[in-house]
């Protein structure tokens, strides 16, 4: 298999229809492999073509138009709905103690796209995807398709059996913790609603200086930006816009908590505060 390029290892030109493409890409090792480790061949045993259907962004279809096929969009609808109540029913099961505003911003920081592409690459959803050759050739598939097929794989499994959701994401949620530096139902995860303003309340504390950040503009992946406070790098985050970029550092600063590390260096030999040794600093001038 020819990694983020699979579905053009196989001959289409014949395949229409759903259960044509289905035929064509079942008996690949590798899919078949995956779908047994993803916990989905049951859903694609049921229902296949509707599961397939799951994995075919918009540049596929428009590549191929002799499968006269749809895309995944309507799916992903769907599963974005689905997602919605699941998650909302987890957090209210699982923090009596939060009021509904913060079980709201709980739940935005879970259902994201960042958060959502992070477990469509935990599970290998990228992998095999059916994508237009545009798409397929970047070095990396983007943020956005990753979420999106992995909203539609939630919206075709919905259909299939709608009470199965909450248990295969309590599967895939280990698969989810082992990977990411945060796990998934951490409270911090609040922090992250907002993590621009929650890291500027927290260098405001610390050094009374707001953090400063420079973005620069890479081929295929967007922007790059690395977020500094008092002159010290804190992280660097990508994102398909500035803002975006902007929220991936500030998001990385407050999950390692690098501003408090920052603080620890910059506090000098004696463990003078560090509103005490810029009092110094300016007296000396």
């Amino acid at each position: 298999m020819i990694k983020d390029k699979w579905i053009y290892t196989f001959n289409l030109s014949d395949a229409t229809g759903l259960l044509a493409l289905w035929n064509v890409v079942k008996t690949c090792p590798q899919f078949s492999t995956w779908r047994k480790l993803s916990g989905l061949e049951a859903y694609f045993t049921k229902q296949p073509q509707l599961m397939l259907n799951a994995l075919i962004h918009t540049s596929f279809v428009h590549e191929q138009p002799q499968l006269n096929i749809a895309s995944n969009e309507r799916l992903e609808f769907l599963g974005d709905a689905f997602l919605d109540s699941e998650i909302s029913l987890l957090l209210w099961e699982n923090y009596p103690s939060l009021n509904e505003g913060e079980l709201s911003k709980f739940r935005s920081s879970l259902v994201n796209e960042e958060v959502l592409a992070f477990w469509g690459r935990a599970l290998g959803i990228e992998d095999f995807l059916m994508l237009g050759k545009g798409e397929a050739e970047r070095s990396q598939i983007e943020q956005a398709i990753v979420a999106d097929a992995f909203e539609a794989l939630i919206g075709a499994m919905g259909l299939i059996d709608r009470n199965g959701i909450a248990d295969i994401l309590k599967l895939w949620r280990k698969s989810f913790d082992e990977k990411s530096a945060l796990p998934y139902l951490s409270l911090k995860r609040l922090e992250l609603f907002d993590p621009k303003t929650k890291l500027q309340e927290y260098t405001l504390e610390l050094y009374k200086e707001v953090p400063s950040y420079v973005s620069v503009e890479k081929e295929d992946i967007g922007f790059e930006c690395s977020v500094q406070v008092k002159g010290s790098l804190l992280a660097t985050g990508i994102g398909k816009s500035k803002k975006k970029a902007e929220m991936a550092a500030a998001k990385k600063v407050l999950i390692e908590e690098n501003y408090k590390k920052t603080f620890d260096s910059l506090k000098g030999k004696n463990d003078e505060p560090f509103e005490t040794q810029e009092l110094i600093s300016k007296n000396k001038m």
